[in-house]
């Protein structure tokens, strides 16, 4: 399974109003998609905007209300230890202006400058019963971990640049935890900022007077939460080659086995890497997830001639999977994307479904003879919501159950009479 985050985007006036994949040459994924099926898919319903996080839990085939939050999966991506009954939330370092405002969230910091924020700034702080403690995972971030505090409280972080910086509050007015949980945080992050704005801290050489960080903002509230693991939800022994701390934490959630690989700048090289790890590794697993960012990061370029680019650096790595993987009998290869990324204006992520292409000998093959998002549409595939992306896996390997049928007192989608008690004949 190929993940290509942000894959999907909207029609670009620069671009003829026409989007990236429509523009890039891609004759390697358009010979695949004529080897295989294609269709749409979206993780919950058309139009809906999904973060990239929950994108790909619901890709899994998980519920939206099972997700354990993104500060859970940046504190397991890093390493961190999650224990029961704490929240953990992503913590950026920012600059806003006087009146709060954001104008950048993503500040150029080295570890030297970031380590003489953390000097500056309390790294705990203890209200009501509830303990704060701010654990550094790299320059500009953070996790904010609170011991009895609840992450049922809205972020302070407004993602969007140009928009005011939030007070966090409780989703529910009677949640006594919640709203104490929202207190702390506020306070601690009222005071972080008084404590920059006493002091400047900008990035070595730069000659902008501007601070490089002068406030913490929070956002993504997660706890640790028990989820079936892949291998029992759906029957497959996983290995991730997830790109991200995120995305490493989402795959060690689902007990998948992580293999760490840096990414290389060149998003077809690195591509690949990718797929030839993944030949050492599908004979001893029943799935390898492999997910790029290269597309995700070309897009919020904001330039759409930057996200053509990175998508034919992608597709020139495509024959090594072609000759590999494809032409492999009993393998199944997908191909898709997360969520949609507007390549220019404002809006971080967009809601419109992204193509999907799956290959195998049991696949019925349509005729689509381009991979982008509106030949696509028209392919064998139809539109896949949420988990049915996982059923069509398990029905075109053969590893699926008849729904209602049951080996076991729990039904499962794959079959799985191993899994049952045997009937005691020796009785």
């Amino acid at each position: 399974m190929i993940v290509i985050d942000g894959l999907g985007d909207q029609a670009q006036d620069d671009l003829g109003r026409r989007t990236p994949l429509q523009v890039a040459y891609t004759p390697n994924l358009n010979h695949l998609a004529l080897l295989g099926g294609c269709g749409l898919y979206h993780g919950l319903a058309s139009g809906v905007i999904l973060p990239s996080d929950l994108a790909h839990f619901l890709l899994l085939g998980y519920q939206a209300n099972q997700f354990p939050g993104r500060g859970y999966l940046e504190a397991l991506g890093a390493g961190l230890t999650t224990p029961p009954n704490t929240a953990l939330f992503m913590a950026q370092g920012c600059w806003i202006d006087e009146r709060g405002v954001l104008l950048e969230s993503r500040p150029k910091i080295g570890q030297e400058e970031w380590e003489e924020v953390l000097k500056a700034i309390p790294l705990t702080m203890h209200h009501k019963g509830q303990r704060l403690t701010l654990h550094p995972i790299s320059p500009g971030e953070a996790i904010v971990a609170i011991e009895g505090g609840s992450h049922e409280v809205s972020d302070s972080h407004p993602l969007v640049l140009g928009a005011p910086s939030l007070k966090v509050e409780p989703f529910e007015k009677g949640n006594e935890k919640a709203l104490v949980t929202a207190e702390l945080l506020n306070t601690y992050l009222i005071e972080v900022h008084r404590t920059l704005q006493r002091r400047s801290f900008k990035a070595k050489g730069e000659k902008d007077e501007r601070p490089t960080i002068n406030a913490i903002l929070t956002w993504g509230g997660g706890r640790l939460q028990q989820v079936e693991s892949l291998e029992e939800r759906w029957g497959l022994r996983s290995a991730s080659l997830a790109s991200g701390r995120a995305y490493k934490g989402l795959s060690l959630a689902l007990g998948m086995d992580h293999y760490e690989l840096p990414e290389l700048e060149d998003p077809g090289d690195d591509l690949l890497k990718r797929l030839q790890q993944v030949e050492r590794l599908i004979e001893e697993y029943d799935m390898v997830y492999l997910h790029v960012m290269a597309i995700h990061r070309a897009a919020h370029t904001r330039n759409p001639w930057n996200k053509v680019e990175a998508i034919e650096s992608l597709d020139r790595a495509l024959p090594y999977l072609a000759e590999r993987f494809v032409t492999q009998d009993g393998l199944l290869t997908v191909i898709t994307g997360d969520h949609s990324i507007p390549s220019s204006g404002f809006m971080l992520h967009s809601g419109e479904p992204v193509p999907l292409l799956i290959i195998g000998s049991k696949v019925r093959r349509g005729e689509t003879r381009t991979f982008d998002e509106v030949a696509v549409a028209q392919g064998s595939l139809g539109f896949l919501r949420g988990p049915e992306l996982m059923h069509t896996i398990l029905s075109y390997t053969g590893r699926g159950n008849m729904f209602g049928r049951y080996q076991g007192p729990q039904h499962r989608p794959y079959f799985s009479p191993h899994q049952a008690t045997p009937m005691p004949w020796w009785h």
